[in-house]
């Protein structure tokens, strides 16, 4: 008895071996792809209803915080160096305050000359007049001739059109020295500045832009609201429009998304790429973003019509999206669609399906055209945001 015991026991696990097995390759047939198809047997796949509903559709684009706007600062006495400057680069600036001062000894000789010439002329029109009034008196006496009264009349208004003109040279001279004390023209941060002893900026911050030539001693960027522009895919222009809200993230300041709205969309599209340049405007009352930040735009847009799940998909380029359809017959066919926008797991479909048609969500990457399935599970579509 102990012996057939002992025979029984690896009897009975090697049957159970064997059991599982079978098992084992029953559950391959009915599961797998491969095994199915080699037993000739249905194709095991999961399949999804096509749907209406909505597409919560986010399209992400690196962007760039640009000045609004760039405010560049003209040399008042262009080829005059900088005498000294009172401001630092990236510093805050308010509309008014004094940036930097460009040497003034031109002016001040300038100033001087005029000055020097006014006290002269007042005397000489001071002494024409007196001499106008003599002749003009004594010709109201009968002891004078008109003659001279016009001559004196006439060096009295030559007198005075010379000392007008002097006037004005001192009063200009007197501006373009008020001129030479260079001032913020509105609020923001310095971007580029003028050294002592130069005469025009080298580079904005941020940028290899130089602007040798420009005649310019410095740039101030307006920054509150600032701007972020990003290239966006022409075939995505359907997404976007004037006003649209959108949020944004830059790695400069971790942990925090910023709000703002789509102001322009470029007039045209770059050929080379097939972009179109959207911009946006943040507002940055803090100054957190500063001009030539990069980060990553964020447009949301909601589509609605008809959305399969994106694991559908067999390939997933708009040009050439494909899926498995389940016929009628129970056979997987491969059909070409039209996609538009994506999000959350769903993808919209512009063409190609029609309500409530099968389409292959969990077994496709295995089928062939013209396999046949059979269907395990059918997931029923999620009901649209705000359906009852």
């Amino acid at each position: 008895m102990k012996q057939a015991r002992a025979y029984i026991l690896p009897l009975l696990l090697l049957l159970s071996i064997l059991f599982l097995f079978i098992r084992m390759q029953e559950h391959r047939e009915t599961t797998h792809a491969k095994s199915a198809r080699k037993k000739g047997a249905p194709i095991p796949v999961d399949v999804a209803r096509v749907a209406r509903g909505d597409v919560d559709t986010t399209l992400p684009s690196e962007c760039v915080a640009l000045a609004n706007p760039l405010v560049l600062v003209a040399n008042p006495s262009p080829g005059q160096p900088v005498a000294a400057v009172e401001v630092r680069l990236g510093q805050d600036v308010r509309a008014g305050q004094i940036m930097l001062h460009i040497d003034a000894r031109e002016q001040r000789a300038t100033l001087a000359a005029r000055a020097a010439q006014l006290s002269p002329l007042e005397a000489l029109v001071f002494a024409h007049r007196r001499n106008l009034a003599y002749w003009t008196k004594l010709r109201a006496d009968g002891l004078g001739v008109e003659r001279d009264v016009k001559q004196a009349a006439t060096e009295l208004a030559q007198a005075e059109v010379e000392l007008s003109n002097v006037r004005g040279q001192l009063d200009q001279a007197k501006t373009a020295l008020e001129r030479t004390s260079v001032v913020a023209p509105a609020n923001g941060i310095v971007l580029a500045l003028a050294g002592v002893g130069e005469s025009e900026y080298g580079r904005l911050i941020g940028s290899d832009e130089t602007r040798a030539g420009s005649g310019s001693v410095a740039a101030v960027g307006v920054v509150d609201p600032i701007l972020i522009e990003c290239d966006l895919p022409e075939d995505k222009l359907v997404f976007v429009r004037a006003g649209q809200a959108i949020k944004a993230i830059f790695p400069s300041s971790p942990g925090q998304r910023f709000s703002g709205t789509l102001s322009q969309i470029r007039p045209s599209a770059n050929p080379d790429n097939r972009t179109v340049t959207v911009v946006a405007e943040l507002p940055n009352p803090q100054r957190k973003l500063l001009p030539g930040v990069h980060g990553l735009l964020q447009l949301q847009a909601r589509s609605q019509g008809l959305r399969i799940p994106a694991v559908a998909l067999v390939n997933p380029r708009p040009d050439a999206a494909q899926v498995f359809v389940v016929d009628d017959e129970s056979r997987a066919r491969l059909r070409q669609i039209k996609i538009g926008g994506s999000g959350d797991g769903w993808i919209q479909v512009l063409e190609g399906l029609k309500e409530g048609e099968s389409l292959v969500v969990v077994g496709q990457v295995a089928l062939e055209e013209g396999d046949r399935v059979r269907i395990g599970r059918t997931l029923e579509p999620t009901p649209a945001p705000g359906a009852q």
